[in-house]
């Protein structure tokens, strides 16, 4: 017998409905599903993957906003990470460039730029404060309860762990055309030891692309 004719006559206690009802019990079913699957967000969610800008935007009023990214090199395993954070007006406050001798991959090396993200607006005691990176992947599992990868889990439970201990903080994805610059800050990072911070005055080799993102080239 016809699956929905069996659904039918254990609903109805008919063997045929009229297409209203019919029209009713399909709504119903989509309401329930929709919330079946619905995912629990709080108020730091991460900004769907979908409606994300295609460049660079100043947080809105009250906020700072920190761009990071990775740099990974398949040759000999060294990454890199780059962190740029700025005001609501663009104007930039401070950048950071960290040399990774070697990483597991690709993702490792974005988990780490993440960690690191987290660890400096803990460090200097940010809130307030817009996390944004390209790094989609590494940005949902921080901020949702998927199960975590192991080559990676010891690095997102510290990710999550130092946002809990930040106030007003969210995570917000962007595309690379949204994240150049701090990629650009990743990509140095591989011609230097160790790390090295900027704070009030950039770089003069990160000064076009800073324009760049606030539309002055």
């Amino acid at each position: 017998m016809n699956p929905y004719h069996v659904r039918n006559e254990k609903i109805f206690n008919v063997t045929s409905i009229s297409p209203l009802a019919a029209k009713d019990l399909v709504q119903s079913q989509i309401r329930e599903y929709s919330l079946a699957i619905a995912p629990i967000r709080d108020k730091s969610s991460t900004i769907p993957k979908e409606s994300s800008p295609t460049a660079w935007s100043p947080p809105p009023s009250g906020y700072t906003k920190l761009n990071f990214d990775a740099a990974y090199m398949d040759q000999d395993g060294s990454g890199g990470i780059g962190l740029i954070l700025r005001n609501k007006t663009g104007l930039f406050l401070a950048a950071k460039a960290i040399h990774i001798s070697h990483c597991l991959n690709a993702r490792t090396t974005e988990a780490l730029a993440a960690r690191e993200a987290l660890h400096r607006a803990s460090e200097i005691h940010l809130s307030h404060l817009i996390i944004e990176s390209n790094s989609y992947g590494v940005i949902k599992l921080i901020d949702s309860n998927q199960p975590l990868p192991p080559d990676n889990e010891v690095i997102i439970l510290d990710c999550r762990r130092f946002k809990q201990q930040l106030q007003d903080i969210c995570f917000s994805f962007t595309l690379r055309t949204g994240n150049c610059s701090a990629h650009i800050v990743a990509k140095h990072s591989r011609s230097i030891n160790g790390k090295t911070l900027w704070t009030s005055c950039p770089p003069s080799w990160l000064i076009n692309s800073l324009k760049g993102d606030m539309g002055f080239c």
